[in-house]
């Protein structure tokens, strides 16, 4: 279990580490462990990242499980290796059954297939279509959810193309929050399996949070009873807490001397409540026995560190404060530079406003990185979604007063602003369609999907075996009748494990599933593999 959780913890790594690197800054820059009294709490993302980012090149791998279905001549088909899937250190989560936004009239038939990549290697494609039956005397119009497992930075690639009745329709995308957290080993509490998680924090290894989204039972869980579609249609909190925000501008440093010059604001602690954000600020340290904090960045211009630094201050205010430039970022006793300075100014603002005017500066450039570029009005649509990601996602951390800094990673904003969007989750595209009175309306999906699987670095039997599942229910609001599943160009690929009944030596490869079955796997290897 600790092998699986270092795994997850590296991939959430490897995001922040692709976005520190996009800022330009050296590994290790500006986190030079003191000796004196001063503590260092910096983000050891750097340093685990470094061994993150080889494994997040290895994404690939399928598997699948065992079972026994009815195919379509009536017959009862078995295979695999009996009703439990593989445990993946790569859960890549299960495919969704569509939903509605109430219980209604209507029902549908489900027919999903599993289009397998063919010579050149391109990714597994899951096509879900519904037949959606209509019996009443009265045309009915629903609005649609069809829900998918991901997260912000997959969204090009996960996202699922959506028609009715062959027609392309209109959909907008509506972000659920975050799956249940647990907190780390030997710490008191747990969190719950539920779409109405409360938000528990550690500050155990730099204040990390695990993600609870590890297997389909945590899927099925969250999304039970509809609450966490519920509270995805709900409107993310304001985060309307006043703050002060210190702006910096106005630079001057040696640069040409000292091309990692940076400065450091250094305070009190205060009496009172107070937590502080940073944005574009790359270091935090602390001297407890004096109640001295110091807040470091790379003056703009070295290393590529961005022009905007803000201090944030929540609850009790600044009496005063010092600026102290360094020769680097390790703010070293002296290394000091008299040479360093800028121009502060001091606002009133609430951290909704702060948040809602730094993020489109931060996400579009990262989203680049992530593949090409939005432009025009999908680059307002990307930035507004992700300003709902991080909102109802720093909702959850309660009242931000109680927290030690690092529960929250020192409050800089950037890395909230990455586990927002690395966090596995649901989303849902959201779509309008009308069942003519005693008709039928088909709806479709059609969507890349990523593998489970174990990476080639953990001596594991299922290296080169990519996992695939689906969930019949899992709290959907549409009368499901009946599901049929089918394997298509299947011919580069052998059943390693499954429960859907496929026989592929006995040319089975399309199959009634049992409704009365809540989960169903696949794991396969290429042939040659």
């Amino acid at each position: 279990m600790r092998e699986k959780r270092l795994f997850q913890r590296m991939e959430l790594a490897a995001d922040e580490f692709v976005l520190e690197a996009e800022r330009g800054l050296p590994a290790g820059a500006g986190k030079k462990v003191k000796k004196s009294g001063w503590c260092v709490l910096a983000s050891a993302a750097a340093t685990i990242c470094l061994v993150i980012g080889a494994l997040a090149l290895v994404r690939g791998g399928l598997r699948l499980g065992g079972g026994d279905h009815t195919s379509d001549d009536g017959t009862v088909n078995g295979a695999g290796h009996g009703e439990e899937s593989s445990e993946f250190m790569s859960y890549a989560g299960p495919v969704l059954p569509l939903t509605l936004s109430e219980e209604s009239e209507i029902s549908a038939t489900r027919d999903i297939a599993f289009v397998f990549p063919g010579e050149n290697g391109e990714q597994l494609k899951v096509r879900d279509t519904y037949v959606v039956f209509n019996e009443s005397r009265e045309d009915i119009t629903v609005t649609g959810y069809y829900p998918y497992a991901g997260n912000f930075w997959e969204l090009r690639q996960v996202r699922p193309e959506v028609t009715v009745n062959g027609q392309a329709v209109e959909t907008t995308i509506r972000t659920g929050e975050v799956g249940a957290r647990t907190l780390d080993e030997g710490d008191e509490a747990g969190a719950q399996a539920t779409g109405e998680v409360d938000a528990q924090v550690s500050g155990g290894d730099g204040g990390a949070l695990d993600w609870k989204l590890e297997k389909w039972q945590d899927y099925q869980a969250l999304l039970a009873g509809g609450h966490y579609l519920d509270a995805a249609l709900t409107e993310a909190a304001g985060l309307d807490q006043p703050v002060a925000v210190y702006e910096f501008s106005d630079f001057q440093a040696p640069l040409g001397e000292y091309p990692a010059a940076s400065q450091a604001v250094s305070f009190w602690k205060g009496q009172g409540e107070r937590q502080v954000f940073t944005y574009g600020f790359h270091g935090y340290e602390w001297r407890e026995e004096e109640g001295m904090c110091r807040y470091s960045y790379f003056v703009p211009g070295s290393y590529g560190a961005d022009e905007r630094k803000l201090l944030i201050v929540m609850g009790e205010d600044l009496e005063n404060y010092t600026l102290t430039g360094y020769e680097d970022g390790g703010c070293e006793e002296g290394e000091e530079l008299e040479t360093v300075s800028c121009t502060v100014t001091r606002r009133e603002s609430t951290l909704g406003e702060v948040i809602s005017e730094v993020l489109p500066g931060y996400v579009l450039p990262n989203w680049e990185a992530f593949g090409e570029k939005p432009d025009g009005a999908s680059a307002e649509a990307v930035a507004g979604l992700a300003e709902e990601v991080v909102k109802r996602d720093m909702s959850r951390y309660g009242d931000f007063l109680k927290l030690r800094p690092e529960d929250i990673s020192m409050g800089e904003l950037e890395t909230l602003f990455s586990r927002a969007f690395s966090w596995k989750r649901v989303f849902y595209e959201e779509f309008a369609m009308t069942i003519p009175a005693g008709g039928s309306a088909v709806v479709q999906a059609v969507m890349c999907k990523w593998p489970s699987f174990d990476y080639s670095c953990g001596q594991s039997e299922d290296v080169g075996v990519r996992g695939y599942d689906m969930l019949t229910a899992a709290g959907s609001r549409l009368a499901i009748t009946e599901t049929r599943a089918s394997l298509e160009q299947e011919d580069g690929i052998e059943l390693v494990r499954q429960n859907f009944g496929f026989d592929l030596e006995a040319g089975v490869s399309s199959v009634i599933l049992d409704p009365a079955k809540e989960h169903y796997y696949l794991e396969v290897r290429r042939k040659g593999e």
